[in-house]
């Protein structure tokens, strides 16, 4: 059965700390747009070469629903993001979509952030908060499971 994990959360939550060794533990394919802007530009923080960025995402998404299963770890604070990855995967036989929402305080996230290599602004991460906390990720999206993580 292709399984598709989408982690969601903001910057600083943890979303890669969980994520990155859950797919390697289940052997599922690993896709993360900040690896792939590394990749293109040399800098993750680089926005500008999304298109391209987004278009290898799907590809290696779909490549690994194609196969045992794929984890994206994104901020998916969007819905239209959360609807069309979904759609994406379930038109590429995902059979079961799980949600990984990773919790964590707004103000332990910015000092995380602000500790880390590829810092993100404060108000990005604030308005990612917010819009995140009025639409958070729900089953009617299309996801099998909606499981919420506290990473304190």
């Amino acid at each position: 059965m292709s399984k598709a994990i989408i982690g969601i959360g903001i910057p600083g939550c943890g979303k890669t700390t969980l994520l990155k060794p859950l797919a390697e533990h289940e052997g599922l394919m690993y896709v993360n747009a900040d690896d792939i802007r590394m990749e293109i530009t040399g800098d993750p923080r680089n926005h500008t070469k999304e298109l391209v960025v987004y278009r290898i995402a799907h590809e290696r998404a779909v490549a690994g629903i194609r196969g045992a299963g794929v984890v994206f770890d994104g901020t998916y604070t969007r819905r239209r993001d959360r609807v069309s990855t979904i759609k994406l995967l379930r038109e590429n036989g995902a059979k079961q979509i799980v949600a990984y929402w990773i919790q964590a305080p707004l103000e332990t996230c910015l000092v995380r952030n602000s500790t880390r290599s590829k810092v993100v602004p404060d108000a990005a991460i604030k308005k990612m908060h917010n819009r995140l906390n009025l639409n958070p990720p729900t089953p009617e999206e299309g996801f099998d499971e909606v499981v919420v993580i506290d990473n304190q």
